[in-house]
């Protein structure tokens, strides 16, 4: 059994880019040496539960773009997998991406076109 991944960090790249990044897991629960081959990290809409993106490699970094990323509350989960195929207990990050609450700038240059004597 693979020891829980203990930090996730996230970041943002851009307004829909996400990085995501974790220590890399080097013991298993009983403190032995470990070799993960991989890490499986899958994001999910924490509402609703489903699915928006998942990824499965060695890196212990994930930068993943999606216009999924919009206000509302996203969980981040990722397991360790070692080379028998046995994973971690997943990490878990629950992210808030607060509403927009920047209204949007005041029409400019309004004029009437026509008038009516009706």
């Amino acid at each position: 059994m693979l020891n829980i991944i203990a930090v996730l960090m996230l970041s943002f790249l851009a307004d829909t880019t996400l990085l995501i990044s974790w220590d890399p897991v080097r013991v298993d629960i009983n403190g032995d040496p470990e070799v993960v081959v991989a890490y499986e990290t899958k994001i999910y809409n924490n509402t609703t539960g489903e699915l928006v993106s998942s990824n499965t490699d060695s890196s212990t970094e994930w930068s993943v773009t999606s216009n999924s990323f919009a206000a509302g509350e996203w969980k981040i989960e990722v397991r360790a997998i070692d080379a028998s195929g046995n994973k971690s207990d997943p990490a878990v990050l629950v992210y808030i991406n607060a509403a927009d609450l920047v209204p949007p700038a005041v029409p400019e240059s309004l004029k009437v076109l026509k008038k009516s004597d009706t």
